[in-house]
């Protein structure tokens, strides 16, 4: 008779054969490129899965030398784009077997501007990449850096290029002097799409946008948003 692990337990698998249960978060940007766990039992290295029949990407298993409890019974992805609202998730086994978690998984509608979710660093140097998160990006987008007392004046402008749909783009800090800056986000034609309106110490409503902060000279070891 097999034990069942205690991760199976906590994904609540009382059958030790296939099946799907759960994705975490359950919600995302219809730009895609959203990282998720899949929870389930019974997963094996053939493993695949769908949102509204649009591919996971990136699957990848337990490593069984380091998460030995977790192996088939999760595994990490990428979600793809998708229409907003609610998708079905399909995983299928690598021996034919499919199970559907209704409903499992919401696509957010993006705003017809970008959305900044999150800065991978507020600290770096120059030379380093800068990645940053969230919907409705364009290749064409810019990244311009402003002192934070002025923001009309542009000290240096840095192209933005896309790495996951729509979602995801990267960009190589400028040679600046060291200290402290504002990020600001263009179309490249020079429109402000986000940072025309930052927020103070004194806003309090929500009109406002918060800054895109970045220190230059210190090594980007650390985690920032966009606060």
């Amino acid at each position: 008779m097999r034990v069942l692990t205690l991760a199976a337990l906590i994904l609540g698998c009382n059958d030790p054969g296939f099946d799907g249960v759960s994705i975490r978060p359950t919600y995302g940007w219809e730009d895609g490129c959203t990282d998720v766990t899949v929870g389930g039992h019974g997963f094996d290295e053939g493993i695949s899965a769908t949102l509204s029949g649009n591919p996971l990407t990136g699957i990848v298993l337990p490593d069984p030398g380091v998460e030995e409890e977790n192996v088939g019974f999760k595994f990490t992805a990428v979600t793809p784009r998708g229409e907003p609202g609610f998708s079905d998730l399909v995983i299928t086994n690598g021996d034919g077997q499919s199970a559907t978690v209704a409903n499992a998984f919401y696509y957010l509608t993006c705003a017809g501007t970008p959305t900044i979710e999150s800065v991978s660093s507020g600290t770096g140097v120059s030379g380093d990449t800068v990645s940053i998160s969230g919907c409705g990006f364009a290749e064409e987008m810019q990244i311009e850096v402003v002192a934070p007392g002025d923001i009309s004046t542009v000290l240096a402008t840095a192209d933005f290029g896309l790495t996951c749909s729509t979602a995801i783009g990267e960009f190589v800090i400028p040679d600046l002097p060291d200290g402290d800056y504002y990020l600001l986000v263009t179309d490249g034609a020079g429109t402000v799409l986000y940072g025309a309106n930052l927020c103070d110490s004194a806003d309090t409503g929500s009109g406002c946008e918060q800054p895109l902060r970045l220190t230059i000279g210190i090594a980007a070891t650390d985690t920032g948003g966009a606060s």
